[in-house]
């Protein structure tokens, strides 16, 4: 669904939408933001500020994508990146950056105790487990 700034979609100005199923142009760039999870997570935070304003009356907050970088892991040992000012990092180094993340998505999601026992499951599974996935 095409939405503007306001990530109020184009058809009706009481339906917002973000993420996945949002289509989000800027403002003087041909192509929309890009459908990943630093964009959703993003609009999510200034969508929650957009319904408050709107809920009070006042005049709604905009969008704008801050782009922080990507990370991919290509595996146990190979992570590549880009970061901000288009900043490429590879190695150990994005290793470490993208294992960090990845703890602190899953501290947002279940908690600090449960993500501590995900970390002793997979410190677990590491050494007793097979070299190879079968999924």
């Amino acid at each position: 669904m095409v939405v503007r700034p306001t990530l109020q979609t184009s058809r009706d100005d009481s339906i917002f939408a973000f993420g996945d199923c949002s289509c989000y142009i800027p403002e003087g760039a041909e192509r929309p933001v890009p459908p990943r999870a630093q964009v959703a997570n993003q609009q999510a935070i200034v969508l929650a500020k957009i319904l408050k304003a709107k809920i009070a009356g006042k005049p709604l907050p905009t969008f704008t994508f801050s782009d922080k970088g990507s990370l991919i892991s290509l595996g146990e040992t190979n992570t590549v990146g880009s970061l901000v000012n288009k900043i490429n990092v590879q190695g150990m180094f994005a290793r470490i950056m993208y294992l960090s993340l990845y703890r602190l998505h899953q501290v947002a999601l279940h908690g600090v105790f449960k993500t501590g026992v995900l970390m002793f499951k997979d410190l677990l599974s590491r050494t007793s487990g097979p070299t190879l996935k079968l999924h």
